[in-house]
């Protein structure tokens, strides 16, 4: 097509319908994710319906009114996770034409067209906020250590913890949607779920005087990262099942009678890039966590996220500056670390 056409009319006729599906499932996850977070429209002081499920439970704090008022949420959730779970299911676990479209990654003037416009434009939106983060932060050493550092150590603590412990469900999780494929939209349902409604629900499971212990406990926060962000972490783990690992993982199964050692020795080397993919969306993800958090935080404890929403209201900018940029130098080594493994792991194999 190449030689016979311009690359803009190969880019407009080939490239982008072959890709439709994918830009289509990129914007309907994007959607899920922005749908019920009221955090940044809540600081410009804009009122989104997520809010008001979340006041409505403040009021009466019955899980039965969040349930209800959040209701046109998950209905609206579920016009999207079913087209999600049907793209997902139709190209991207179908062996087939997942090598009909391998070819994609070989058009090289798609990359110029991303290293021309797409990246300038994602350099402009990042430092320009990291630019007047810093010149707004207080630059003294009891500014820059004592703001929020408590909060930075725990918010790191029970995301890190989240990631690590929903690795074991999201790995189950996507073996079982590898066999049976038409189960996919009900694991993604917690996506659908309003961050106020998780809240109330962890709250009426837990807020007891035989399971107390849990409540007052960091575990409440750790669940409310994990029931938001797993979904995402298990679709990461399907995408990385191709048909050549599996067969790999298959044929370590039939030389060996020993499971233990086909695991060691075979799954979890080649697992282990995708792993840690898997967990540092749970972890990323989780350092941003507000609409449930705030709910089932323990007495005398905040996430750094809570903490700042709390600041914006009090027109705190230097802690603020300082905090977020906290926060993103975390975000960013994390981001590099989980890219060495990843090519490492990638290159190993």
């Amino acid at each position: 097509a190449k030689i016979l056409k311009p690359n803009w009319q190969v880019f407009l006729k080939i490239w982008l319908p072959l890709c439709k599906h994918g830009i289509l499932l990129v914007a309907m996850v994007t959607f899920l994710l922005t749908i019920s977070d009221y955090s940044i429209p809540a600081a410009y002081a804009v009122t989104i319906y997520p809010m008001e499920v979340f006041a409505r439970y403040s009021i009466s704090l019955e899980a039965s009114d969040a349930l209800m008022s959040s209701l046109p949420l998950f209905i609206i959730g579920l016009c999207i996770v079913f087209p999600i779970a049907s793209i997902i299911k139709s190209f991207y676990m179908n062996t087939s034409i997942k090598s009909k479209l391998s070819f994609i990654n070989e058009i090289t003037f798609i990359e110029q067209i991303l290293l021309k416009i797409v990246v300038p434009i994602l350099l402009v939106v990042t430092i320009v906020p990291i630019v007047i983060l810093i010149s707004k932060m207080d630059v003294t050493t009891s500014g820059l250590f004592a703001g929020g550092f408590k909060e930075i150590v725990f918010t790191f603590m029970i995301c890190l913890l989240a990631g690590v412990i929903a690795l074991p469900i999201m790995w189950l999780c996507s073996e079982f949607l590898y066999k049976h494929k038409s189960y996919l939209g009900l694991v993604l349902m917690p996506a659908v779920f309003s961050p106020a409604l998780i809240g109330a629900g962890l709250i009426k499971m837990w807020n007891h005087s035989l399971t107390e212990f849990v409540y007052l406990s960091p575990v409440m926060p750790i669940l409310a990262v994990m029931i938001r962000f797993m979904p995402f972490g298990i679709l990461v783990m399907l995408a990385s099942k191709t048909k050549n690992i599996q067969d790999l993982i298959t044929v370590g199964h039939m030389k060996s009678k020993d499971k233990i050692n086909v695991f060691y020795r075979i799954t979890l080397p080649i697992m282990v890039p995708t792993l840690m993919l898997a967990s540092g969306i749970v972890f990323l993800f989780g350092l941003g966590e507000l609409g449930t958090t705030i709910m089932v935080l323990p007495p005398g404890l905040s996430t750094i996220t809570v903490k700042i929403f709390g600041y914006l209201h009090y027109g705190a900018s230097e802690q603020i500056s300082t905090m977020s940029i906290w926060v993103m130098v975390i975000i960013f080594s994390f981001i590099l670390l989980g890219n060495f493994i990843y090519r490492k792991g990638g290159n190993d194999d």
